[in-house]
């Protein structure tokens, strides 16, 4: 009983909810998501669990290992117990074949956790591919953290988007940047 309390707690204090496309939000994990699977992941224990699986097991029951924990909303990340339901890998197989991919309402600006628009998500990889500046110069501009640039220009983030050069306000913030800097022929000329 403990147990199961405090690993609802555990799922409470790690969620954000947002519109989904069913009647009532879906729970999104704020925690760890694998990069690769878009899935929530955490350690509980000494287990490694998938959050979506741990949320099931904490809110309804244990999982047999025959089944999979599967999605009503088709989001990844929700850990909502009203949007999961049990069943074999066959049934998710056919799900998917019925319903195909939607993500569109979280993909992009229409994701509550984005950090930057579509139009900057685009200079971004513009910049990012272009090689001239640095990821972290690029970052810093946008006011995200390198790995976010680095994400958006290999299409893990924002995979979606065209790469278009950036506005005129990197210009004065690349012109703004180099001012900082100080030439060494003035050093050398002050020196004389």
């Amino acid at each position: 009983m403990y147990e199961a309390r405090m690993m609802k707690l555990k799922v409470l204090s790690t969620i954000e909810m947002c519109p989904g496309p069913l009647d009532t939000d879906c729970w999104i994990w704020t925690g760890y998501q694998n990069p690769v699977s878009g899935y929530g992941q955490l350690r509980w224990g000494k287990r490694p669990w998938q959050a979506h699986r741990f949320a099931y097991t904490a809110f309804i029951c244990s999982i047999p290992d025959d089944l999979d924990c599967l999605h009503l909303c088709d989001v990844r990340p929700c850990v909502n117990p009203d949007h999961l339901y049990l069943g074999t890998d066959q049934d998710n197989q056919n799900d998917r074949k019925l319903r195909g991919p939607d993500y569109s309402y979280l993909r992009g600006e229409g994701n509550p956790h984005a950090a930057v628009t579509e139009v900057e998500a685009a200079e971004i990889k513009w910049l990012a591919l272009e090689g001239l500046h640095s990821q972290q110069a690029i970052a810093d501009f946008y006011g995200i953290d390198q790995t976010q640039v680095s994400r958006i220009k290999l299409g893990i983030s924002w995979p979606h988007v065209v790469p278009v050069p950036p506005t005129e306000a990197w210009k004065r913030y690349q012109k703004e940047a180099r001012a900082d800097v100080v030439d060494i022929s003035d050093m050398e000329e002050l020196l004389r």
